[in-house]
């Protein structure tokens, strides 16, 4: 089980990067391969350490302590930090706090409302299966082909991101079957099986992007602005892409800063597009655009998200992290 943790603490650590880099440099080349799973993976993880045991009660206690509390706190930052960044002006204020209130697909701290929801949702899906790993992933991919059909013909995202929590119940069924199934054990028992795993699955995720790509005329995987490209080639792609990184992270599960980092994900994800990278490209603006400045923006980002994070575990604040 140490073990098992520990790979999916680095498969966050991982993911994290890539939802940096994403932000760090807008191509559509990167996006494409990033965007892949960069999100799947945190979805699925929590599919894999889902569990029904506690009554809905208390589910839903813990669940708002680890996801509302951090939401309700980072917006806080996010609105004063906007306030600040626009010169102190109210109609800025005012726009910025609604689009935190309503929350639809605002600043990446829509993932934490998505998650919540989904997660509630999943529950329910375990209890009236009874706990069936095959039938909980057959009602809830089912209700995701559902979702998906609607929300791509929505004019306006829906409030706190319920569409796309409906989206994503397919890949907590994902994450629930890996651990049914003892999926990762049975796969890194040896390493020959951990490589065939690993190029298996990037040969597949490669090839069914690819064929979306072409097939849906350079449309690529992004929930956030509902793109979802043909369901089945998508989807099937970000299970292989998160498979792969889950692999990656067992050869790397001995890189301490890579646990650690993992560990630690919720600032960075709440702050590093909205605080941390404005400032970044703020300080950064008179460089011209190259590989390099890019690789500074990020640098820069992740240190202030560090400093941030550091701050707030070692102060009363810490409570905000959900924890």
């Amino acid at each position: 089980m140490k073990q098992r943790n520990t790979i999916m603490d680095v498969a966050k650590a991982l993911a994290m990067l890539a939802v940096i880099i994403g932000h760090t440099k807008y191509d559509d080349n990167v996006r494409m391969v990033l965007y892949t799973f960069h999100l799947p993976v945190f979805f699925i993880i929590s599919g894999y350490f889902f569990n029904i045991k506690e009554s809905f009660p208390r589910f839903f206690i813990k669940k708002t302590k680890a996801y509302v509390i951090p939401y309700v706190s980072f917006a806080l930052i996010i609105l004063l930090f906007n306030y600040w960044y626009s010169g102190y002006k109210a109609k800025a204020f005012k726009y910025n706090k609604e689009r935190l209130i309503y929350q639809q697909r605002y600043t990446t701290l829509w993932f934490l409302t998505t998650l919540y929801i989904g997660i509630l949702l999943f529950w329910l899906i375990c209890y009236l299966c009874k706990k069936n790993e095959w039938l909980i992933l057959i009602v809830s991919t089912t209700i995701s082909v559902i979702a998906t059909h609607f929300t791509s013909l929505e004019t306006e995202k829906a409030y706190w991101n319920y569409d796309i929590s409906c989206i994503i119940l397919v890949y907590f069924a994902v994450g629930y079957l890996f651990r049914k199934k003892d999926v990762i054990t049975l796969v890194t028992k040896t390493k020959p099986r951990v490589y065939f795993a690993l190029f298996a699955s990037v040969f597949l995720c490669a090839t069914l992007t690819t064929l979306n790509y072409t097939l849906t005329n350079k449309e690529y995987y992004e929930l956030f602005h509902n793109h979802f490209g043909i369901y089945p080639l998508t989807t099937l792609a970000a299970v292989a892409a998160s498979f792969a990184i889950f692999m990656l992270a067992h050869l790397l599960r001995n890189v301490k800063p890579l646990i650690i980092f993992g560990q630690n994900t919720m600032t960075y994800f709440a702050l590093h597009q909205s605080v941390a990278l404005e400032l970044a490209k703020k300080w950064c603006k008179p460089l011209s655009p190259w590989l390099g400045k890019y690789i500074l923006l990020f640098i820069i980002t992740m240190g202030i998200c560090f400093v941030i994070d550091y701050g707030i575990k070692h102060s009363p604040l810490k409570f905000i992290l959900g924890k």
